[in-house]
């Protein structure tokens, strides 16, 4: 059907994991990389791939993404133009009719929480962190470690250049921690 977000686990996203875990095996097998520290980012279409990892993958030890929206508990809130425009051409079913097959089980963050042991930060803008509350609401009371970072006065693409430094540096900070175990102490620092 041409499901952009990969929702019947068949299509892209499965084979962009393959190709980011046949990189990890021969960059270990070069002596390239500790493979039990190892990252992945995204933004937009690259959160797609990040998400779909954390679900299927254990070949990361941290991630971080911009947004958050494959989901059954976000898309509740959809109203019916929205389901019928954008979601169903891309092979979404209608999230009101339990009969139909949604798509979002091969990565929604919320439903497959027991299966993620990946630590992940999330650093969304204003207008789009509804969609990571179910989410990180559901981590936090399985005791998973997610971070949400919310931006005043953005977009899907961060637009701001102290919004741009503090996201970038966070994510740096955030790798740091999780795959060096080193924190960043400058003083400055919240």
């Amino acid at each position: 059907k041409g499901c952009a977000w990969d929702c019947r686990g068949d299509g892209r996203q499965s084979g962009v994991l393959s190709s980011y875990e046949e990189i990890i095996h021969q960059l270990d097998r070069e002596g390239l990389v500790d493979p039990k520290r190892v990252g992945i980012t995204g933004l937009s279409s690259g959160a797609e791939a990040v998400l779909y990892a954390l679900v299927h993958s254990k070949a990361f030890a941290a991630a971080a993404a911009a947004q958050v929206g494959v989901d059954e508990f976000s898309y509740f809130g959809a109203i019916q133009p929205t389901i019928d425009i954008m979601l169903k051409p891309i092979g979404w079913g209608d999230p009101y009719k339990p009969s139909e097959d949604f798509g979002y089980k091969d990565m929604s963050l919320s439903t497959n929480v027991d299966r993620i042991d990946t630590p992940f930060i999330v650093q969304t803008s204003d207008r789009e962190y509804l969609n990571a509350v179910p989410a990180f609401r559901r981590w936090r009371d399985a005791g998973k470690s997610m971070d949400l970072v919310v931006f005043d006065d953005e977009y899907h693409v961060k637009w701001q250049p102290a919004h741009r430094l503090s996201f970038y540096n966070r994510y740096v900070d955030w790798f740091d921690f999780w795959l060096n175990d080193r924190e960043n102490d400058r003083a400055a620092k919240p």
